[in-house]
């Protein structure tokens, strides 16, 4: 019984994530020759950025919530220390995933756009 309840669990948090990486797809350029600088960023509703927030799976959400309590450390000057983070992983583990999400709450946090892009 357990074993189907885990399955479902993964399950959920497979589609949850699928339809949160929709929400996260970057805009299709039709000029090549754009320059990444003139590409549109396009902000998350509170709802998208809701579902992206609750598709994380547990590592995803573990260096989300390590990176949102040191800007909050940072903001409340309890510590000036700049965390680094390689991320590795094959193709479809969600690093582009993870690193888009990273971006919407460093932005939320800051109120402004603290980062432009991920790469």
């Amino acid at each position: 019984m357990d074993a189907y309840l885990i399955r479902d669990q993964q399950l959920t948090a497979a589609f949850n994530q699928v339809h949160a990486f929709e929400l996260l797809q970057d805009p299709i350029v039709e000029n090549e020759d754009v320059e990444e600088a003139e590409m549109p960023e396009t902000d998350m509703t509170n709802e998208q950025f809701q579902a992206v927030q609750q598709a994380l799976n547990v590592e995803q959400r573990e260096l989300y919530n390590t990176i949102t309590a040191s800007i909050q450390r940072q903001q409340q000057d309890e510590s000036g220390a700049k965390l680094r983070y390689f991320i590795t992983g094959g193709a479809g583990t969600g690093k582009s995933f993870t690193l888009k999400t990273l971006r919407e709450q460093v932005n939320r946090c800051y109120g402004k756009k603290a980062v432009k892009r991920v790469h």
